[in-house]
């Protein structure tokens, strides 16, 4: 698909909800990092910003910034980047293998052929890439960094998007607070108690 205008102007014209972080997706990763804090009374969330970014090649289109404290000593950055790549084909599932994989190191064969049949079906890509940062030993990652092989990709996929859905779809909700959230928990923790 050819684009005449940049996104600013497309947006205004041809709005895609899916696009940028829908309020669902907000909620989800709001609630996630209040459970994160609930594990202390000594937490404390210093600043949440949410950023849109406009005509960019690696097809990130919104960043939400999440600085928080845990034992008011380690100081976290999650950093969750949302991609939004719509025209492909059915070939492109070669191209992105990392959101094919949704968060695990490997896949399967079955997996792949599964992923080449929603792109020749939906036509998009969407998900969020994660990163997680200690600042307090010298900004250390501890998840991801972006376009690298430690990307940590969560796939979000909705329900009816051929025709505009923009409601993640029950699977992959389950799939985000269960697996995806559950492993950054679980990092983060780890992290946290070595001090």
């Amino acid at each position: 698909m050819i684009k005449i205008f940049g996104d600013k102007i497309d947006d205004q014209i041809f709005p895609k909800e899916i696009k940028r972080f829908t309020q669902e997706e907000k909620d989800l990763i709001t609630n996630f990092v209040n459970s994160l804090l609930r594990e202390d009374k000594k937490s404390e969330l210093d600043k949440i910003e949410i950023t849109p970014l406009y005509d960019r090649l690696d097809c990130c289109t919104e960043t939400m910034d999440i600085i928080f404290r845990l034992k008011s000593v380690n100081e976290f950055r999650l950093i969750f980047t949302k991609y939004y790549r719509s025209g492909l084909k059915e070939k492109d599932y070669i191209t992105h293998p990392d959101f094919m994989r949704d968060g695990r190191e490997y896949g399967t064969e079955n997996d792949y052929s599964e992923f080449k049949n929603e792109l020749k079906k939906e036509k998009i890509i969407t998900g969020i890439y994660v990163e997680c940062i200690s600042r307090i030993k010298s900004s250390k990652f501890l998840i991801g960094e972006m376009h690298e092989k430690s990307n940590f990709v969560i796939r979000t996929r909705y329900e009816d998007v051929e025709r505009g859905g923009s409601n993640l779809t029950e699977k992959c909700k389950y799939r985000i607070k269960t697996f995806h959230f559950d492993k950054i928990f679980k990092i983060i923790e780890k992290e946290n108690l070595k001090n």
